[in-house]
């Protein structure tokens, strides 16, 4: 019994080709014996063993003549300064390995024809680093050679070199290609690097048929990995391209990719297919780049999100390691530059995911048109893909993009660009980068998207060669996704999954946006931003002595998990369903999710950093004065609420807890409810002349000081150095009840009687304040009063 092929047959031919060489080897061309080689019979006869080496010989002849290598100099672009961090891998991978080395990156490269013309991998390298392309043969002879052609069915560019080296250089010997069916066999020849040298290797390809229930008629060789195995990476662009030949060692077709099939489906891939099949000169190509590029940057623009004042965190700016905008630090005003494209005259797409508490945080979103920085209302972020619609609500945009027409996805192996936004010399700049779709990966689900040849930027635009909208490279957002982040060990990151998104994915989305919306992302008012959902408990972490203490270890899990509580607010939902002081919240069972959340301490983080007290932030920072007073109240930022947020108020929910006098764990369910306002989302009152930020007063805050609910005051929030304030020796978190003896009830009273005093000409009020169950008397100076410098009150 034959075998179909050597089973491991190779053989490999070691190149030593040193880079200086300068003799000229005179060899005539002998592309046109292709058309004088007698076609295979119909059915070959069965191949001995001495055939299959007889073959893998020729091959190995043709290979010795027809392959070269092809060096790419880089170099630096001088028009943008260097970023020391880059985020796009592939530009610091040629500053860091070749320019920096000075040094080129090599390529295997075979000769097509005898006119001199070259075939390499499309690597999607941007021509702005491209010095210069020299091709060595065998011999170490070399050739300068010029990028002349793209490939529109394969991932391949074409070389021209100087009639010289066509007069020398031999292409393979191609006879026209037969097929066999199920009978038909290949081999391949492919250079490959190894140290200081190159090989050549001949391997067979075996044939496979798709496994399905009714198959096709068509035959794959070759293999392909999903996500990065079907990328032209280093790996697979340093092998390609490959000659591939027939049973007797008579070459048919060039490989461009490690996966191909007989009706070319995959990968055009036949010599006639390769040499006279559709290609874009690269000078066309810069002249469609040059256009299409303007069209771009008429309908880029950058957009503005001013944050508001904030004692929690402000996001950082996005990037690609870090795609979300998350909470970073604190900074009253900042600004946080995107950039979106417009999508019609008004609307406009920002291809950034906006989370939930960052949306919270802005304060108005602007754009600049002719000069002038024109306000945008948020219409929202998208269920499905990281990105959010803004919309201009006057005027026009001065251009828009066009989407591809109804049933024109970028089909596989078709060139097209990556667009990046951004600014370059202080204007709104597109980036333009040539890339394919080259295989397919496995997503979120087990549905498979198409996977790009080269690693695209998070957030880019695809746009085809007629400058239209063919798809974006976006995050992939899932249900429950907060909730989801709060199961994880990591639980506030979740490393993003970028894929390829074709326009007819998200068309509906992008022209109809209104039921992609979500609607847990919102831009709202300050104090509603800011109000939280609630079940109404205060607790502490369970510890590993406590549960042994309580002998609640099963419930527990030797007390690595659970929530004691030690005080339940009045009509509160806890209250309601019976939850008391003593129990253990184990877990939370948001509808609709597979699995319950943990309700356990956070790894890495102390639960007191959400669940503790305030810290010096919100009251007199830096101040050593002697009535500095630590506020007795908790805050309402702990891992339970953030947890009931990322679900949202209406949802319903099960939450597992444990008596710990009887050992019984039960379950309790209730629709989630938004809390009353806490200290964080109070009204408030400042003022920077006098020095002071006063609160109403809320429910934890009596709940701490057992004030009855209809008790009088509000909450000195902070009190600025050096202020009028400071000098009446009231300080953060007292309570102050009355002005001049008459209750205080609310901030918008207090800043109410202190206006009325100064307009009838008095220079001083007197407080009343409450501390530690203490009250005295305080003169506030408010000559300094001007109703200007209010703040607050009127940002509802």
């Amino acid at each position: 019994m034959r075998h179909l092929l050597i089973a491991i047959v190779f053989a490999a031919l070691t190149w030593n080709a040193p880079a200086a060489r300068t003799a000229d080897v005179a060899t005539p061309a002998a592309a046109s014996r292709a058309a004088t080689r007698p076609a295979p019979a119909s059915r070959a006869a069965p191949q001995t063993d001495e055939d299959d080496e007889r073959a893998v010989q020729e091959l190995l002849r043709a290979g010795r003549t027809s392959f070269a290598v092809a060096q790419v100099w880089y170099k630096k672009d001088m028009s943008d300064a260097s970023d020391p961090h880059e985020r796009d891998w592939r530009v610091r991978r040629i500053y860091d390995e070749y320019i920096a080395r000075r040094c080129p990156e090599e390529f295997p490269a075979l000769v097509l024809d005898d006119r001199g013309r070259v075939l390499m991998i499309d690597d999607g390298t941007e021509k702005r680093f491209i010095d210069r392309v020299v091709v060595r043969d065998a011999t170490g002879k070399t050739w300068p050679a010029v990028r002349d052609r793209m490939l529109l069915r394969a991932p391949g560019i074409i070389l021209k070199l100087p009639d010289a080296a066509a007069r020398v250089l031999r292409p393979p010997a191609f006879v026209p290609f037969k097929s066999e069916g199920v009978r038909t066999r290949l081999l391949q020849a492919y250079l490959y690097p190894s140290d200081d040298q190159w090989h050549l290797r001949v391997v067979p390809l075996g044939a496979a048929v798709r496994f399905a229930a009714k198959g096709d008629d068509n035959l794959y060789f070759g293999y392909r990995g999903g996500g990065a195995g079907a990328r032209v990476d280093l790996g697979m662009g340093h092998r390609l391209p490959a000659v591939l030949a027939d049973a007797t060692g008579r070459p048919v077709g060039c490989a461009l990719t490690t996966f191909l099939d007989l009706d070319q489906a995959q990968c055009a891939w036949r010599y006639e297919d390769i040499r006279k099949g559709e290609s874009i000169s690269f000078s066309e190509l810069d002249k469609l780049e040059a256009g299409v590029s303007q069209r771009l940057t008429a309908s880029a623009h950058e957009v503005i999100l001013t944050l508001r004042q904030s004692s929690t965190a402000v996001p950082a700016e996005p990037s690609a390691a870090n795609p979300y905008l998350r909470s970073a630090g604190t900074a009253a005003g900042q600004e946080i530059k995107l950039y979106g494209v417009a999508l019609g005259e008004r609307d406009l797409l920002v291809p950034q995911v906006l989370d939930r508490k960052v949306a919270a945080q802005v304060d108005r979103i602007s754009v600049e048109l002719a000069g002038q920085r024109r306000t945008l209302r948020f219409v929202g972020a998208y269920k499905q893909f990281g990105a959010f619609l803004v919309r201009l609500e006057k005027g026009a945009f001065p251009s828009h993009v066009e989407l591809a027409p109804k049933g024109q996805d970028l089909p596989q192996m078709q060139p097209f660009w990556t667009a990046v936004l951004g600014k370059r010399f202080g204007q709104t700049h597109v980036r333009l980068m040539t890339n394919r779709l080259i295989g397919k990966s496995r997503g979120y689900g087990g549905a498979f998207h198409d996977e790009p040849a080269s690693n695209i930027s998070g957030s880019a635009l695809l746009v085809d060669f007629q400058g239209r909208l063919a798809g974006l490279n976006l995050s992939e957002r899932i249900e429950n996704e907060e909730e989801r982040q709060l199961q994880m060990a990591n639980r506030y990151l979740r490393p993003a999954e970028f894929r390829v998104f074709h326009v007819s994915e998200v068309r509906d989305a992008l022209t109809a946006p209104a039921r992609h919306l979500d609607d847990k992302i919102q831009v709202m008012a300050r104090s509603q931003s800011k109000r939280r959902a609630w079940f109404g408990v205060e607790y502490v972490p369970i510890t590993p002595d406590v549960a042994e203490q309580l002998k609640v270890e099963q419930a527990t899990k030797d007390g690595k998990l659970g929530f004691l509580v030690n005080a339940v607010y009045d009509a509160s939902p806890a209250g309601r369903l019976g939850v008391g002081v003593g129990d253990i919240l184990l877990r939370l069972q948001v509808e609709g999710m597979a699995y319950p959340i943990d309700l356990a301490p956070m790894r890495g983080y102390g639960e007191e950093d959400f669940g503790g007290r305030w810290g010096v932030g919100m009251g007199m920072e830096g101040e050593e004065g002697e009535g500095f007073l630590m506020p007795t109240w908790k805050t309402r930022e702990n891992f339970l609420t953030r947890a009931l947020d990322a679900a949202g108020v209406g949802r319903k929910v099960t939450i597992t807890l444990c008596r710990a006098e009887t050992n019984q764990v039960r379950t309790v369910e209730y629709a989630i409810e938004k809390a009353p306002p806490d200290l964080e989302s109070a009204a408030r009152w400042k003022n920077l002349k006098l020095g002071l930020t006063v609160k109403d007063m809320t429910y934890e805050v009596r709940y701490a000081l057992n004030l009855p609910r209809d008790a009088p005051g509000v909450v000195l929030a902070k009190v600025e150095q050096g202020s009028p304030t400071l000098v009446a020796k009231v300080f953060p978190f007292e309570i102050i009840t009355r002005l001049d003896d008459k209750p205080l009830t609310s901030a918008r009273q207090m800043r109410d009687r202190i206006a009325q005093a100064r307009k009838d000409g008095r220079d001083t009020v007197r407080l009343t304040v409450l501390r530690l169950g203490r009250t005295r008397f305080a003169d506030l100076t408010i000559e300094e009063y001007d109703p200007a410098d209010d703040e607050g009150l009127d940002e509802e």
